[in-house]
């Protein structure tokens, strides 16, 4: 930890006694009021009732404002204390939460240092700077995800359209909600809205990249990684639900605040049953459980990675678990998919190779099959002496301009926040230059024909020369990691996607990396113009400077 980030911690520390401080003696309390928070930030930032950025860093503070109650709330015996938080302690939470998140979030840029990709400096004890570049590798593939990833205007699951389904749902849900207490949340439910709620969540699912980690088939612990998923999947259909539900009552009880319903809790044993009553074998509820929900031994964790805890049960008590929207809104996988990659490693690593062939299949089948031959499997590049040289991972044939493509398919886990992860990843790509190397040295001279002979295709590849493509799944190019090998395109999939329809029609396998390169460019400003922010904290000070 180097001396700006240990300033900041210790900033950290500042917010977290004072915390300690308003809650004296109540862990648990602490615990509900600052999920409820972080609900009002997910559910409300969905809704345009929390602006963006407060709800960004609220959630951010996640991890550090729970730190220093988590463990005491668990271990604590008995009842709970359950009752409304006023919107003066809702404020409290907020501006901790948020000072907390903006700690996490400059305490990753202070971070980058060590990557030669920020400059910081301590000006006293009390104000130091931060200066970086924006990413504008990482920037233009977040916009090429999202442009692929807009609604195309499909019908929601189930064929209703959303309009009629809307007010269909929101008569039954004010039919079944009403107000408990005064001030809580009760409703009745059905089969049917089970099951709505089940194909929304699976269609909420579908655009996070954790889904699509393994085959359904794929075994992970006791059960295939589909059956986790599904698992998911039910938990965040009962999220959905109950955040509409919650919303109804609000609209029929407007006396009722939100954030004192959108967060639930409910015995340990309770959760145990409601599981099984959705048909999971009881012993199986334990390792779900444990895959869940978010305890006091995981923060450290999830603070190294300075990400949102994205779990569906926190623990509350020795028999109660509280049931927050925050992490299944986030994203509903995140959390398994880092629970099953450290507890079943061996399954996990053994199960990595079947990605080759998905990501084979799925460019044989974005390509347009009536021009383009991608081969059903990968090659061995072989030398003179017969020994294999290296590995061609995909083959594909245009054949209309008669060039062929090889390809190194990359599927590295994905690593959001995390640093340590990110640069894993980036010594992982840095790899395949070893593999370009190889592949331009073997092939020098060699028409597309040739390469497609020697390899043992029969196609009708012509006199071109072959293109080699470097296609990560995911990221292709990291900041601040110079130019890779000019002798090979490095793509990743979503801009290969969407730049392939925009390239040379006539030459498009040849032509789609320079695309991609024009739309990485122009995320870049020539004009170096700086951002600058200042963050005032309780004995902290930072100035921030991102160059663009």
């Amino acid at each position: 930890m180097s001396d700006v980030e240990a300033l900041i911690h210790a900033e950290v520390g500042r917010y977290q006694r004072a915390a300690e401080e308003f809650w004296r003696g109540s862990a648990q309390r602490a615990v509900t009021v600052i999920c409820r928070a972080l609900d009002m930030y997910a559910v409300g930032a969905r809704w345009g009732l929390v602006n963006t950025t407060r709800a960004r860093y609220g959630l951010l503070g996640a991890v550090n404002a729970l730190s220093p109650f988590l463990g005491r709330a668990a271990e604590t015996a008995g009842p709970i204390p359950w009752g409304p938080s006023q919107a003066s302690e809702i404020a409290v939470a907020n501006g901790y939460l948020e000072a907390c998140g903006k700690l996490s979030h400059l305490g990753r840029l202070a971070a980058l240092e060590r990557f030669g990709l920020a400059e910081v400096s301590i000006s006293t004890a009390e104000r130091i700077s931060i200066r970086t570049r924006n990413g504008s590798v990482e920037l233009a593939l977040r916009v090429a995800e999202r442009e692929l990833g807009k609604d195309t205007g499909a019908e929601i699951p189930g064929g209703e359209k959303p309009e009629r389904r809307s007010r269909r749902i929101a008569r039954l849900l004010t039919q079944y909600v009403d107000s408990a207490g005064g001030w809580f949340i009760r409703y009745d439910n059905d089969m049917k809205l089970v099951k709505e709620y089940r194909r929304d969540a699976q269609f909420y699912g579908s655009k996070y990249m954790e889904r699509e980690a393994f085959p359904d088939d794929v075994t992970l612990g006791d059960r295939t990684f589909g059956q986790w998923c599904d698992t998911c999947d039910q938990a965040l259909g009962r999220i959905l639900c109950h955040v509409d539900f919650a919303a109804a009552l609000v609209r029929k009880r407007p006396n009722i605040e939100l954030h004192n319903v959108l967060t639930i809790y409910a015995r340990k044993e309770d959760v145990d049953a409601v599981w099984q009553e959705a048909g999971m074998p009881a012993s199986m509820v334990q390792a779900t459980m444990g895959a869940l929900t978010l305890g006091s031994q995981q923060l450290e964790e999830w603070r190294k990675a300075y990400e949102v805890p994205t779990h569906y049960y926190v623990g509350l008590g020795k028999d109660f678990v509280l049931m927050p929207c925050f992490g299944a809104l986030s994203n509903p996988y995140y959390s398994l998919f880092r629970h099953l990659r450290n507890e079943c490693r061996p399954d996990w690593d053994r199960s990595v190779d079947r990605r080759e062939e998905v990501f084979r299949a799925e460019l044989a089948a974005y390509l347009p099959a009536s021009r383009f031959l991608v081969q059903e499997r990968g090659y061995k590049l072989r030398r003179s002496d017969g020994l294999v040289a290296t590995d061609i991972d995909a083959v594909a044939v245009d054949r209309t301009s008669g060039r062929v493509a090889l390809f190194q398919l990359k599927w590295h886990d994905i690593y959001g926040r995390s640093l340590s992860e990110r640069e894993s990843r980036k010594r992982n790509m840095a790899m395949a230059t070893t593999w370009v190397d190889t592949v331009a040295r073997s092939l020098e001279g060699l028409s597309s024909g040739e390469v497609c002979r020697r390899l043992g295709i029969d196609c009708a590849a012509g006199s071109l020369p072959p293109v080699l493509i470097v296609l990560a799944r995911y990221m292709a190019r990291f900041s601040g990691d110079g130019e890779p090998d000019p002798r090979a395109s490095w793509l990743a999939w979503p801009e290969f996607r969407q730049a392939f329809s925009a390239a040379n029609p006539d030459d498009p396998l040849a032509s789609v990396g320079k695309e991609v390169d024009d739309y990485r460019s122009s995320f870049t400003d020539p004009t170096e113009r700086p951002l600058r922010e200042t963050f005032i904290f309780k004995n902290l000070t930072i100035d921030l400077e991102v160059v663009m």
